[in-house]
């Protein structure tokens, strides 16, 4: 009785321990939700990611709406990406050059032969939180609207400022 306690007792940690090691790993940067325009430039900060000379670094955006892949935003040999240790943290950097929408990116291995790592290992599964691209102009038609209504209401007051007198 007493085996068997124990034995669905370590069972049940291992496999707890299992599930948590499939979760993806998450960017450092950028943030869950962030938000960036259409002329912005995105830095993504990360770790746990190969420094192996002979491994590639792939960075794909997909489009977080329908999990589609947008594009490939990047490419790093391992001998590029230095740093003493593969927890140390490694950044690049995107200028944004796609249409607004929600976004994410995640990091592919490629062996020395070019083929994609995908014996599911976790450093297989680092990707960024969901971010949102919106339209530049988009931001500048809102701020000129405001002075507009701005201005009107000033235009009105003063009018009612003059009658009043």
């Amino acid at each position: 009785m007493k085996f068997s306690l124990l034995s669905a007792i370590f069972i049940g940690f291992a496999a707890t321990f299992v599930l948590a090691e499939d979760e993806p790993h998450y960017f450092f940067f950028p943030a869950e939700n962030a938000e960036f325009s259409t002329t912005d430039q995105i830095t993504f900060a990360m770790n746990g990611i190969t420094n192996d000379a002979d491994e590639t670094i792939i960075a794909k955006l997909f489009n977080a709406e329908d999990d589609s892949e947008v594009k490939q935003i990047g490419s790093y040999t391992g001998d590029t990406i230095v740093r003493p240790d593969d927890d140390d943290e490694w950044t690049f950097t995107w200028v944004i050059d796609v249409e607004p929408g929600t976004y994410y990116v995640r990091l592919y291995e490629q062996d020395a032969d070019g083929q994609i790592d995908d014996d599911d290992e976790w450093d297989n599964e680092i990707i960024s939180y969901d971010f949102r691209v919106r339209d530049y102009s988009s931001k500048r038609k809102r701020a000129a609207l405001k002075r507009s209504q701005n201005m009107k209401k000033r235009a009105a007051t003063k009018a009612l400022n003059k009658a009043s007198l």
